[in-house]
């Protein structure tokens, strides 16, 4: 799947969302969440029905065996070509297929 602007048009759109975030002074409180998210202790496994897509510029790309160690009931797992952290702006029409095909396995196929 293609991108549907260029890298260019992609580092804009991130870089005014950050200004956004800068400027409306909600900066700290978007960053809060990783903030408290490193910080956290992830020992508990998660048993709920879980889709995990590894895009290869994440940030942090985890390997599918901590993933099933973590999560003991994956019902999608996918390791895609293209795209990062921010792969519904980056690459929406496959962050759209993830999302569908995830819920596809969760409702039976429908």
């Amino acid at each position: 799947m293609r991108a549907r602007g260029s890298t260019s048009e992609v580092s804009a759109v991130c870089r005014s969302r950050a200004a956004s975030s800068w400027f409306t002074a909600t900066a700290a409180s978007s960053a809060r969440l990783y903030w408290e998210s490193f910080r956290a202790s992830h020992a508990a496994p998660v048993a709920v029905p879980t889709g995990i897509s590894i895009y290869p510029r994440e940030i942090i790309r985890p390997s599918r065996r901590w993933c099933e160690q973590r999560y003991t009931d994956i019902r999608w797992y996918d390791e895609l070509d293209h795209g990062g952290h921010f792969a519904a702006f980056e690459q929406p029409d496959s962050f759209v297929d993830q999302v569908r095909g995830f819920f596809r396995t969760v409702r039976g196929g429908r």
